[in-house]
């Protein structure tokens, strides 16, 4: 029997879910951790089956359950690989580059009263 896409996704949450549990203070059992590792092996070696899919639903399930309210959505916004973005933002200028800007801005203001 193949996998369908659901499984293989959800296949894939899993192993995050277990992370995140695996360092916060939640204790999981191993009866939740033995039907998720089944399914990853019968994935990998083509053996997946009903009963293997219904006891692996029924352990992602009380996973999730067990973490609640954190959720895959949750662990993925918290993820540090984001771009960041403003990396570029800034750029190193020369103190004699500055000080021209300065000086066109003084002489281009306008604003300047000129008395004798």
């Amino acid at each position: 029997m193949k996998l369908q896409a659901e499984e293989e996704k959800a296949l894939s949450h899993a192993a995050e879910l277990l992370r995140y549990a695996a360092e916060s203070p939640k204790t999981v059992p191993d009866t939740l951790v033995l039907p998720i590792s089944d399914a990853w092996k019968a994935q990998q070696d083509g053996t997946w089956t009903p009963e293997l899919a219904t006891k692996f639903w029924m352990a992602y399930s009380s996973l999730c359950n067990l973490l609640k309210p954190v959720t895959v959505d949750t662990i993925a916004t918290t993820k540090t690989d984001i771009p960041n973005k403003t990396a570029n933002f800034y750029r190193v200028v020369s103190a004699d580059t500055i000080t021209n800007r300065h000086r066109i801005g003084i002489f281009c203001d306008g604003n300047y009263k000129y008395e004798q």
